[in-house]
């Protein structure tokens, strides 16, 4: 199966502002909902959230090693908003994991 992009760069033009709005925005309601879950269960999701930001992250280092500079590539803009995004999800759960549930 093959995935093509039907709408092109221009579809999100501030790619990063919008992911980091997204975090923001999500942050609260993933806050009560991880708070809900048992040790084990939030130590899965911060594995998960962990390896969802490598992987997109290897696709960043990537294009950096064969050359590219995908910080100045509009190309890389839907990547870069991506790494913005998994990075605000993975901050909120180590946070809560480390140091905010010491205050529940």
């Amino acid at each position: 199966m093959t995935f093509t992009n039907t709408r092109g760069t221009d579809a999100f033009p501030d790619a990063q502002h919008a992911a980091m709005a997204l975090a923001d925005a999500f942050t609260e309601r993933d806050r009560a909902r991880f708070l809900t879950l048992t040790a084990d269960e939030r130590d899965a999701q911060l594995l998960a959230r962990h390896e969802l930001a490598s992987y997109v992250d290897a696709l960043w280092e990537e294009a950096k090693a064969a050359g590219l500079n995908p910080a100045l590539d509009s190309a890389w803009k839907g990547v870069a908003g991506m790494r913005d995004l998994l990075s605000g999800l993975s901050t909120t759960a180590a946070f809560l994991l480390h140091e905010g549930l010491d205050d529940e």
